[in-house]
């Protein structure tokens, strides 16, 4: 029964703003009206369900995957802001359209779920400003992008308008069609994988909204037969994401505490060909790199040294055993035998690099290197050499102000072990009393 046939009975349209249902448990209600309900909740978002119905003079528009992409453009364009996704889906039987959209550069975004009747549309919406209007995840990724060459600073044009933005090469485009080159348009910084690393930002926020939606939207069983799939063109494009590398959603999950997600997202792309990556250039030797670096935070050494070892040889074969970052991986697949515990592989890769360190004045990697020559010396029992080494090491460390505080105590309390080892308990205790306040200092 179509909405012609309810008119004419006098009886009440479905569906009904009810007909649809969905979790509401975390949000409060702030507004019901007719075919309308808002709720808000404690972060500021709002969600807003609504029905548009078909009228005589007013059809519904046309139901195509290809043609709600082009409204939800158009829309996002006329609002300065930029189209993220669209896409069919099911919650559970239920077809739904989902669209996500970004309003102004950076500062908030809105997510969408649609479900199509013969002769209405149910959407409900969710509105994500950034609390404090700084577009964080957009200067943070693209600053970080740039600074690792993936992104290049545009060159502005002689006579160009002041206070018009130059569109960035590489960072950003409409996901669908190519030849849309408007400025505020899906960019790097939407990927979804700095949704776990940055839950709190709106885009983050927008995308958990949906996923419970997705998961909990349900009909009316007496209105399933009335519902409508979006129309999907085989020859529509494949959705292209401007996605950030691996090395650079690494470097951002490190800097937040999570080298967890460094690892998951690492992995997941340096081995998407087989059981071993392709040692394909410097990048890839750097990005295997922050991948041992989250597997060392994690505890994992011997994995960690795995990666060390292959960015050893992608740095190898693209640079020669000589240069810096050949001679840099080669320090940290020591410093992780050493680790390990295993001295014989570990002393020569250190020794090596400690006198490339010292050639090119490279003091906080020689001071590291050297912390991990002493942890071998001492594992070889030479405990006099290590005290040497040690003592070295944390002076240097003291020269160029690192490592952190917590690292510095670790070369310390390293003292402290070789300095008991040969009967000296005064030095014991002074640096086991520095290390004390040093790690006193890390807890206030």
């Amino acid at each position: 029964m179509g909405w012609r046939d309810r008119i004419g009975r006098g009886e009440t349209s479905r569906p009904t703003i009810d007909d649809v249902t969905f979790d509401t448990s975390t949000f409060t209600s702030v507004r019901r009206s007719g075919e309308l309900r808002e709720w808000q909740n404690a972060m500021g978002d709002r969600m807003l369900a609504r029905i548009e119905r078909a009228t005589p003079d007013r059809p519904l528009s046309p139901w195509t995957l290809e043609a709600v992409r082009a409204t939800v453009r158009q829309r996002a364009t006329e609002a300065g802001g930029g189209m993220i996704a669209v896409n069919a889906g099911y919650a559970g039987p239920v077809p739904i359209v989902v669209a996500i959209r970004k309003l102004g550069l950076g500062f908030g975004y809105d997510g969408a779920v649609v479900v199509r009747f013969r002769d209405a549309e149910y959407h409900i919406t969710f509105d994500a400003r950034a609390r404090d209007a700084s577009g964080v995840r957009e200067s943070l990724a693209t600053a970080l992008l740039v600074s690792i060459g993936e992104v290049a600073i545009p060159v502005v044009p002689p006579g160009h308008p002041r206070g018009v933005g130059v569109r960035m090469p590489d960072l950003s485009g409409d996901p669908y069609d190519p030849r849309y080159d408007e400025t505020a348009t899906h960019i790097k910084s939407d990927d979804e994988r700095l949704d776990a690393i940055m839950p709190g930002e709106p885009l983050s926020r927008v995308r958990a909204w949906l996923a419970g939606v997705q998961q909990t939207l349900a009909v009316a069983a007496d209105l399933q037969e009335t519902l409508v799939a979006p129309v999907i063109d085989p020859a529509s494009p494949v959705e292209s994401r401007y996605r950030m590398s691996a090395l650079a959603i690494g470097i951002i999950a490190m800097q937040a505490g999570r080298p967890d997600l460094a690892d998951r997202y690492i992995t997941d792309e340096v081995m998407s060909g087989g059981s071993e990556p392709a040692l394909d250039g410097p990048r890839t030797g750097e990005t295997l790199t922050m991948l041992g670096a989250a597997r060392e935070a994690l505890g994992r050494f011997d994995e960690a040294a795995w990666a060390h070892d292959r960015a050893l040889s992608a740095f190898s074969a693209a640079h020669g055993p000589d240069d810096l970052q050949t001679i840099r991986a080669r320090a940290n697949l020591g410093r992780v035998y050493a680790a390990l515990e295993r001295a014989t592989q570990a002393e020569p890769l250190l020794t090596d690099a400690i006198t490339a360190f010292e050639a090119s004045n490279e003091l906080s990697e020689l001071a590291v290197a050297m912390h991990a020559l002493g942890r071998v010396r001492q594992l070889q029992s030479r405990h006099r050499e290590a005290l040497s080494i040690l003592e070295g090491a944390l002076s240097l460390f003291e020269r160029v102000g690192r490592p952190a505080i917590s690292d510095r105590a670790s070369v310390l309390r390293d003292i402290a072990r070789a300095a008991e080892a040969i009967g000296d308990d005064d030095r014991r205790r002074e640096a086991v009393r520095r290390a004390d306040a040093l790690q006193r200092t890390v807890v206030h």
